[in-house]
């Protein structure tokens, strides 16, 4: 049995838009639009499944269904077991800052909005990860995934 603090972090700690570039040729696309990190929706094909910063959560738009990063990894042909293991090793990498800062794409604009979707504070927590997903990207290269 996995832990729900473990499932808890997968879902939550490691940023969508991290998970979709580990999964390189074999993820959805995905870009910033808006400010906000957008990806072609696994169910419905569309490109408008958008990634809330605040819960790391896509609500696609089209088909109305939301998606977590194990949801993401299953729709694409995973196991639930393998998912997770597989989402527990990015995360580690993701904390351990193998790959760290871009422009925060899971976090559009921190410093405006905080955690409670007001002008104003920012969490450090939500500060923190910004700064190592915008680390993460800036160890790819460019090409990766194309």
């Amino acid at each position: 049995m996995i832990p729900a603090d473990v499932l808890r972090a997968l879902r939550n700690d490691l940023p969508m838009p991290v998970t979709i570039r580990y999964l390189g040729r074999d993820g959805p696309y995905g870009k910033m639009s808006e400010g906000f990190f957008r990806f072609v929706c696994p169910h419905c094909s569309e490109i408008k499944a958008t990634v809330n910063p605040r819960n790391n959560l896509a609500h696609c738009f089209s088909c109305q269904r939301n998606i977590n990063n194990i949801d993401l990894m299953m729709s694409i042909g995973y196991d639930f077991k393998e998912a997770v293991r597989t989402l527990r090793l990015w995360l580690k990498k993701f904390k351990e800052g193998a790959g760290g800062p871009v422009a925060s794409e899971n976090q559009p604009s921190r410093e405006s909005f905080g955690s409670t979707g007001r002008a104003g504070s920012v969490r450090p927590d939500h500060q923190s990860r910004t700064m190592k997903l915008a680390d993460f990207f800036s160890n790819f290269p460019d090409n990766l995934g194309k």
